[in-house]
């Protein structure tokens, strides 16, 4: 099978990881894969390139540039003639339907977060941000009747779009976005010392991410040898620095920066924290789940799904809630058993080699039953 995948960029992110784990599949089983992207580069290009698909960048130069980008988009689907079209994230989807109108070549989307819910709307304070958002959901309800086929990387996620775009529920299909186990070994425990937990937390440095309540909370735990671990970069970081260095026991807090390869930050940790406002479904979860280090997560729904309930919720934003978990936490022994499920679920529904067969399976059956139905 020929297929064209489209992303916004190929910048390090859950998409664009899950989509290279993918792509690294199905390029050495026979399947002819172009990557483009329809917004710059990023820095996976090389990555991509090394897993034999071909690689189209293409920048816009637009915020959005819908009209510029299916004519551009149009001009590729003639030279390249995919057999099918897979179109992520919201920019690239909008200017996949629209380039693909007339066309008879099946075209899937994916569900990657629950943008339109009440929480998101909440998030905008003045009238103008909630009536932007409201614009754009109204673009994508108008298009989305082009879509033959979405996934969802989250049964959450499946219900919450669902809802807010009309989708019948059989047209979504839910596929996690998985990791590979050989490339995420258990790592083996950090030794026992005298000294403090440290916790770690793995993911781009923006405000949703949780780092308020997480540093508040580190700041104000009563103990010696303390230390958290931040490995990430994004736009915030400058702003979440400054906050971090505003804050008692500043000395706790390491800032890492964008670390290539997670699996060597393991050992240093006791607990891995994952204090996100929502996501999605959080793909730094399962690569915790498959290190084996327990797990500390705010209580949003998704990271229940992913974890199959074996962590440690606290309320979403509570920083005292949180405060309140960790005070009370020994060590990472009296978890075992959480952990050991939480690793048997990850290896049971994330394996990348199950992933990407369940991903070629359902493209074959919508290229199928776009077929019958000509």
């Amino acid at each position: 099978m020929k297929l064209l995948i489209i992303l916004d960029t190929l910048a390090v992110g859950g998409a664009e990881t899950s989509t290279l784990a993918i792509v690294r599949e199905l390029v050495p089983a026979g399947h002819s894969v172009i990557v483009a992207t329809l917004y710059g580069g990023g820095g996976l290009v090389p990555q991509f390139e090394a897993t034999g698909a071909t690689v189209v960048v293409h920048d816009l130069r637009r915020k959005y540039g819908f009209w510029r980008g299916q004519r551009y988009l149009r001009s590729l689907l003639d030279r390249t003639a995919p057999d099918l079209v897979h179109a992520s994230l919201f920019r690239s989807e909008i200017v996949a339907r629209l380039a693909l109108l007339g066309s008879p070549l099946p075209l899937i989307n994916s569900f990657v977060n629950d943008s339109y819910s009440k929480y998101h709307y909440g998030l905008k304070r003045s009238p103008l941000g909630k009536a932007k958002l409201f614009g754009i959901q109204l673009i994508d309800f108008i298009t989305k009747g082009r879509v033959d086929h979405f996934t969802a990387i989250t049964s959450s996620t499946k219900d919450e779009n669902a809802r807010a775009l009309r989708v019948p529920a059989h047209n979504i299909s839910v596929i996690y976005r998985g990791r590979s186990v050989a490339a995420h070994p258990a790592q083996q425990p950090r030794a026992a010392t005298a000294a403090g937990l440290t916790f770690l937390t793995t993911s781009r440095l923006i405000w949703r991410k949780g780092y308020r309540e997480a540093l508040t909370a580190i700041a104000g735990l009563e103990g010696e040898g303390i230390r958290y671990l931040i490995a990430g970069d994004g736009v915030d970081a400058a702003a979440i620095k400054q906050y971090a260095a505003g804050l008692a026991h500043r000395e706790r807090f390491e800032f890492l920066g964008e670390v290539s390869d997670v699996t060597s930050l393991y050992p240093r940790a006791d607990f891995f924290l994952m204090p996100s406002h929502y996501e999605g479904l959080g793909g730094a979860l399962i690569e915790a789940m498959l290190a084996k280090i327990p797990i500390i997560a705010s209580d949003i729904p998704v990271f229940h799904e992913v974890t199959d309930e074996n962590a440690l919720f606290f309320r979403v934003t509570d920083a005292q809630k949180l405060r309140g978990l960790l005070q009370q936490l020994d060590n990472r022994d009296q978890y075992r058993d959480m952990v050991e499920r939480a690793y048997q679920t990850a290896r049971r529904r994330y394996d990348i080699s199950e992933v990407a067969q369940e991903t070629l399976a359902l493209y074959q059956r919508v290229a199928d039953q776009k077929q019958q139905r000509k």
